[in-house]
């Protein structure tokens, strides 16, 4: 988004060198949702927060939402006269995402968005971005160290470490190298750490739902082998 400058090399966004100090330029293609969503409010009611992008941003050519759609998408009906710290911390948290999202770009980047959340506002927050993916075919970049429910929603995982890309690729693969993840301080799901504990890792790729392995059981068992019903 422009926000700092590369210690070294460069950073491009769809061909595009992505220019240090441009931020209100590259927002128009690049929405920013920061860790503390609570920072990035500044408006007196709900309304005046989906405004304020507005004003201060170059609007794109195909905006993925408009105010009145952001309203009723994110439940806003009837309190856009409220204050935002009327709402609960989920509830601001939604408010912040929808002030970017307001003739926004088409891609998003979410800074450690679960970190302190609880296993239901965390459940809650990943089901809105399942919505906001389907609804506005936005591409979701999220920066992250909490796996918890992201890992079975990423199409694409990149692993860091010491400023180089160490792992690449689909997440049933990446998070089936549980021994080099280890060795690079991230714990793999639960599930991908049992398969590969009674596959070993040569398994290549890990089911990261419960959902999917309770499937793989009934498609791979001896019932179904058998042609009887399960």
């Amino acid at each position: 988004m422009g926000l700092g400058k590369p210690s070294a090399g460069t950073v491009a966004f769809r061909g595009r060198p992505v220019r240090p100090g441009r931020v209100f330029e590259h927002a128009a293609e690049v929405a920013l949702l920061l860790q503390a969503a609570d920072e990035m409010l500044f408006a007196e009611t709900v309304r005046g927060e989906l405004e304020f992008g507005l004003r201060f941003r170059v609007p794109p050519e195909r905006p993925v939402l408009d105010l009145v759609g952001a309203v009723e998408f994110f439940g806003f009906d009837g309190l856009e006269h409220h204050s935002p710290w009327e709402l609960s911390q989920g509830g601001r948290q939604r408010l912040a995402l929808a002030a970017l999202l307001v003739g926004a770009p088409g891609v998003l980047v979410l800074d450690e968005p679960t970190t302190g959340q609880d296993a239901d506002h965390m459940r809650a927050f990943l089901q809105l971005l399942n919505r906001i993916r389907s609804y506005t075919g936005l591409t979701v970049i999220t920066v992250t160290h909490d796996i918890r429910g992201l890992a079975s929603r990423a199409a694409r995982v990149v692993l860091l470490g010491e400023g180089q890309v160490r792992m690449d690729g689909p997440a049933s693969q990446v998070f089936a190298r549980t021994g080099e993840l280890a060795r690079w301080g991230v714990l793999a799901p639960p599930l991908a750490r049992l398969q590969t504990g009674l596959l070993g890792e040569a398994a290549g790729n890990v089911l990261l739902t419960v959902e999917d392995v309770a499937a793989a059981a009934l498609a791979h068992g001896p019932a179904a082998r058998n042609g009887v019903p399960a």
